[in-house]
């Protein structure tokens, strides 16, 4: 059972309220956050200084500096027309400057906090808009198993282009194969909905009757978001929107190398694509500070850039796409706070 809007504004304030208050006072995970944040910037410091670092980034190119961060905007867009995808008839009838605010927002929010509460927000304000929010949770847990399917693609290409150490090839067979895995859950999921609910039913049966309720409703609700994936059409929509994504997350990559004239292949770009989304996802700190350029210095070592330009492109990739997403974030989020 769906649920209806209600008090939406005075809901949504709350939800964000609340959001700041769980990650008030929590001094010990921020200093950890810090330690190793400061950790990798000495590593990514170690071997140049920052006035050499300065000079490169002085002589960049402004053109593609602009062009990258045109092809960050689009990368942000082209999300939020998959995600109005997913959502199915509710997403056609939410306004799509909702829908963007709510993905710029929680952005920002996974980018400073762990734990995904970026995407719990989304789920949360969106949710309550009409679709319900376990609904909305489930389409975007759809959004990251397909992103996760397309790394898949991505890391297949990468270790067929370029030679990599057996431990690192091996290692990223695993994470293709594990991409597989999930996404032929999901789909089993989608296509077996009525199996699975009958399982979840047996396994809730023993809780009391007000959580059987309360946790069939609510699973049933996320399972709804999965329809999405037996509709052919729609499916193609999103594989198209999808790769658009990747495209324009690779060209970014590629246009700041070109601005520090640094002339590499796109193979280049896919290994700092693959390399990036690794490090935050593994070192996760505030801000991704330090993580961002020591995967950069790594990933281009690799075609023996020095760590002086390979650290310049680092900090200037990760102010291209995180500068923007997190003052548009923070704008985004101060408007839902108020409920408009």
């Amino acid at each position: 059972m769906r649920e209806e809007p209600s008090h939406f504004s005075g809901r949504r304030a709350l939800w964000m309220s609340r959001v700041i208050r769980i990650y008030e006072n929590r001094l010990l995970r921020l200093a950890v956050g810090l330690v190793v944040s400061a950790i990798l910037l000495y590593l990514a410091f170690r071997q140049t200084t920052f006035g050499a670092v300065l000079v490169v980034l002085r002589q960049a190119n402004v053109g593609y500096v602009v062009v990258a961060f045109f092809c960050v905007i689009a990368n942000q867009l082209f999300k939020v027309f998959r995600w109005q995808i997913m959502l199915g008839p509710p997403g056609r009838v939410i306004p799509f400057g909702d829908l963007l605010m709510s993905t710029l927002s929680g952005q920002m929010l996974n980018a400073i906090f762990p734990f995904r509460v970026g995407d719990l927000s989304r789920a949360y304000i969106i949710g309550a808009e009409g679709p319900g929010r376990a609904f909305v949770l489930g389409t975007v847990f759809m959004e990251k198993i397909i992103d996760i399917l397309w790394y898949g693609l991505m890391l297949t290409l990468l270790l067929l282009l370029l030679p990599l150490p057996k431990w690192v090839n091996d290692s990223a067979w695993v994470l293709v194969g594990a991409a597989i895995v999930m996404g032929g859950v999901t789909f089993a999921m989608a296509s077996q909905r009525q199996r699975f609910m009958q399982f979840s039913g047996a396994v809730v049966r023993r809780l009391p009757g007000s959580w059987q309720v309360y946790l069939i409703s609510r699973l049933r609700n996320g399972l709804d978001s999965l329809d999405i994936l037996q509709k052919r059409t729609d499916l193609i929509i999103i594989a198209v929107w999808s790769t658009l994504i990747w495209i324009m997350a690779l060209l970014t990559n590629q246009f700041i190398l070109l601005a520090l004239d640094i002339h590499l292949g796109l193979s280049a770009s896919l290994l700092v694509l693959i390399a990036v989304l690794v490090g935050i996802n593994v070192a996760v700190v505030p801000g991704r500070i330090g993580v961002f350029e020591w995967a950069c210095v790594l990933a281009l070592a690799v075609y023996g850039v020095g760590q002086t330009e390979a650290l310049s492109y680092g900090l200037l990739l990760h102010a291209v796409v995180y500068v923007p997403m997190i003052l548009a974030g923070a704008i985004s989020f101060a408007i839902q706070a108020r409920g408009h």
